[in-house]
């Protein structure tokens, strides 16, 4: 079929009739009730003497059409002169058999729109079958244990549960004056009295012949004659303490629910399992997932909602069940109580607005929070903060309080190598006699190498050595051994060149008195007059109180908005930190296509290959990872 040529020969026609210009259409259009566009349409059909429609009889015609009109199904229907609904439902029954359409709707247990989907003819967006409901002719139906089914799925999707509950507490609101009707006192009171009148209690709950069948049942299903009897229902319990919920709100609640004693014994039946688990495998630990599938043989969300692998709560040898970041935590506090100092621990105060303090000292005027980083990321975390909430509680602890709060987070604390990095911050903010120190007028000054630079940074600066070496870079050197860095590159910012201080840092539990002076010097002299700037992370204890940057003669400028980075929170990229750069969406098309090396090890090749819109957030979070806010930057400026 030539469709440009039958449009032509109806534009021809439709000349000759508007012959009478508008005025004629105008006219014709009262004349019969209709629109002048109408009537206009009407002009141009009125030479068919034959509906073209059945004239489609091939595949091959129906992609014709379909491509010629770009999908429009307004166009379509217009041109063969029926409801493109019409149009559409005789162009199914070329494309889509009734056996296709049954496989989907009846065989899978699909509805219309995704059966249509399923069937995805070639050439066709899927949307347009969803009109094959009309086909009536089909006949088929489904029973009603498909429907209960399907409907049944449907409702434990998130999204639709979510909706439901919101029609649902609508609807009650309308109906009750609340969100359920036994908010309603009158409905209340109804209930009540028809209980009393059964039953001869309001309470159904103090019948005995219910109380006895729920015991029989609890017992059948639980071996006890409450479900709270379960060590099941005990790990759940457990694996929620440290997320308070209306069953535990207290680490000692958990303890009580599970039968430990003070001597640190609990579910000795639990134990024995975990142990021959851990000797037939080999491994030091058991994380929940373990526990779960592994040796109970339950799902894993039914012991933890989390994601699969991210070891919140782990079993040992000899801790048994304990939670990871509260262990972490804990030993943060102990490293803390070991100088000797007044530690403050979890105290909530109004200087914050009620927020909590991890740790408090004080006699230095120093706070330190423990972030886990599931609970405080912001993207990939159902129970996470929002992006402003570090940079908020670090400005409310210095400007209402008076302290320099020290975030630490969970993936460097159980790193090796941060961990120690980190150790070595506290010791120097703590006044520690482990902290060396040395003057820098018992140093040699040298310049570096960007090898030397790097590999200095990734042992002893907590953001490592990535692309920290710059341009320049300088260190002192006390008896051959290298005890201080910085390095400085070019920036070129809307004002025109700067340079930047990118990083400094002493050798771990050292410090060069007068040694950034010292470094800084160095640079200036070769490049006086220019303008330098930096950046002190808040999250730090060591750079937020600006003391350095002061004493180095930079001035204040402003805090920035929180930056962030992304984590890895399941197998092998457990607590890997990558950077916002080494994602960006053209770098991930372009690992995709082969000219990028791989952003993080297990990275996935595929970033929009079955979602042309997919964003950086869901490609991260679809590779386990969740996006973290830290607490801004303080940038400083100087010249030279």
């Amino acid at each position: 079929m030539n469709i440009d040529k039958i449009i032509a020969e109806e534009n021809e026609y439709v000349q000759s009739l508007l012959k009478g210009g508008q005025k004629k259409v105008n006219e014709t259009a009262l004349e019969i009730g209709k629109t002048p566009r109408l009537v206009t349409e009407r002009f141009r059909h009125q030479r068919r003497n034959k509906p073209i429609l059945s004239e489609i009889k091939t595949k091959e015609q129906v992609l014709e059409v379909f491509n010629y009109f770009k999908g429009d199904y307004y166009k379509i229907g217009l041109f063969f002169t029926v409801a493109h609904t019409k149009a559409l439902t005789h162009f199914s029954s070329i494309m889509v058999t009734k056996e296709m359409f049954e496989e989907q709707y009846i065989g899978n247990n699909l509805n219309y729109e995704d059966s249509a989907r399923a069937i995805q003819p070639s050439g066709i967006t899927t949307e347009t079958w969803v009109n094959l409901k009309n086909r009536k002719d089909w006949h088929i139906s489904k029973s009603k244990d498909l429907i209960y089914k399907q409907v049944s799925d449907k409702l434990q999707e998130p999204e639709t549960k979510k909706k439901a509950i919101s029609r649902r507490i609508a609807t009650n609101r309308v109906r009750f004056g609340a969100d359920t009707p036994l908010q309603n006192k009158d409905i209340l009171l109804k209930q009540q009295n028809t209980t009393k009148k059964r039953y001869g209690e309001t309470n159904i709950s103090k019948v005995k012949m219910f109380r006895d069948k729920q015991k029989a049942t609890a017992k059948e299903r639980y071996g006890g004659e409450h479900y709270t009897d379960s060590p099941i229902h005990r790990l759940k319990l457990l694996s929620r303490v440290f997320s308070p919920t209306a069953y535990v709100t207290t680490p000692e609640q958990a303890l009580t629910l599970i039968g430990e004693t003070p001597e640190g014994k609990m579910l000795p039946e639990l134990n024995a399992l975990v142990d021959q688990f851990l000797s037939d495998t080999g491994k030091e630990k058991a994380t929940v997932y373990n526990v779960a599938e592994d040796i109970l043989g339950v799902p894993y969300t039914y012991l933890n909602g989390r994601k699969k692998g991210t070891g919140y709560i782990q079993i040992d040898k000899n801790d048994n069940l304990t939670s990871n970041r509260r262990r972490l935590e804990e030993a943060l506090g102990d490293y803390l109580k070991s100088f000797g100092y007044e530690v403050v621990a979890n105290k909530m105060y109004k200087e914050l607005g009620g927020k909590q303090l991890d740790f408090y000292i004080p006699e230095l005027s120093l706070a330190f929070e423990f972030n886990g980083t599931y609970f405080h990321a912001t993207d990939g975390t159902d129970r996470g903060v929002d992006r402003n909430y570090h940079l908020t509680k670090s400005m409310e602890a210095r400007e209402n309080m008076g302290v320099t709060l020290f975030h630490v987070w969970e993936s460097d604390w159980e790193d090796e190598v941060r961990n120690d990095i980190v150790r070595s911050q506290i010791a120097y903010k703590m006044k520690s006699q482990e902290v060396t120190h040395l003057y820098a007028r018992k140093t040699e000054l040298k310049e570096i190498s960007a090898k030397v630079a790097s590999s200095f940074f990734e042992s002893n600066h907590i953001q490592g050595g990535a692309g920290s070496s710059g341009s320049v870079r300088y260190g002192l050197f006390h008896e051959g051994v290298l005890v201080a860095a910085m390095s400085f590159g070019r920036r070129y910012t809307g004002n025109g060149g700067a340079w930047e201080l990118i990083r400094f840092s002493n050798k771990k539990y050292t410090t060069v008195v007068g040694g950034a002076s010292k470094l800084l010097k160095a640079f200036s002299s070769v490049h006086n007059g220019e303008k330098l700037m930096s950046y002190a992370n808040n999250d730090f204890a060591f750079s937020s109180d600006g003391s350095m940057y002061t004493a180095l003669g930079f001035n204040f400028i402003k805090t920035t908005t929180p930056g962030y980075h992304w984590i890895g929170v399941h197998n092998i990229s457990r607590n890997v930190v990558i950077n916002r750069q080494k994602v960006m969406p053209k770098n991930l098309v372009a690992f995709t296509e082969g000219r990028y090396s791989a952003p993080f090890e297990g990275a996935t090749p595929d970033f929009r290959i079955s979602n042309p819109k997919e964003t950086e957030k869901e490609y991260m979070v679809r590779n386990n990872f969740v996006r973290v806010y830290n607490a801004g930057n303080d940038l400083y400026t100087k010249a030279m």
